[in-house]
């Protein structure tokens, strides 16, 4: 196989990573879920439901890392 051929499919797959990283992010759904359970509640120790969504947001950094590292990757492969 083509080496450029092979540095598209890698540069396809962070940019697909990238997006599954940052979809859940910009949700505006999500935002107003977090918003009302955190700030318009009272203050207690955080409810299993609410350490969900705070690990589901760190769970995001993975593919977000992942994306960025294939695509600098396929970059420079492909232009250097």
């Amino acid at each position: 196989m083509d080496k450029n051929f092979l540095n598209i499919l890698i540069l396809i797959a962070g940019l697909l990573l990238i997006f599954l990283g940052l979809a859940p992010l910009i949700s505006r759904k999500y935002f107003e879920e977090i918003y009302r359970k955190i700030w318009k509640s009272k203050i207690e120790p955080m409810s299993e439901s609410d350490t969900y969504v705070y690990n589901r947001y760190i769970r995001q950094i993975f593919p977000l890392l992942m994306g960025l590292t294939l695509t600098a990757y396929a970059f420079y492969g492909l232009f250097f």
